[in-house]
């Protein structure tokens, strides 16, 4: 009973401070509607199904990252530099590209 308890408010825990996150953006986001019901229920049921959002949203946003886009243009030509590979490119000179 106890094991469950703790779990319980694990899980409590994290569904709030997953709310408070999602809430943040959210509220600033101009674009959504605050009045929109839809739009407070998809924030409640994304804090209450935080097990699936937070690795979810956690993959999108490493996908979506700067440093993997580096990944795809590596060894291959891109417009921004001018022909020149990555490597070649004076602004990488400084940096390890891995």
């Amino acid at each position: 009973m106890l094991v469950f308890n703790l779990m319980l408010r694990g899980y409590v825990a994290i569904a709030i401070l997953t709310f408070a996150y999602l809430f943040r953006g959210f509220w600033r986001d101009r674009s959504t509607a605050k009045t929109d019901a839809s739009s407070w229920q998809v924030l409640g049921i994304a804090s209450l199904f935080w097990p699936v959002v937070l690795p979810l949203s956690y993959l999108e946003r490493q996908v979506n990252s700067p440093a993997s886009k580096l990944e795809i243009y590596e060894g291959q030509v891109h417009p921004d530099w001018g022909g020149r590979s990555l490597p070649e490119c004076p602004q990488w000179d400084d940096h390890q590209v891995s």
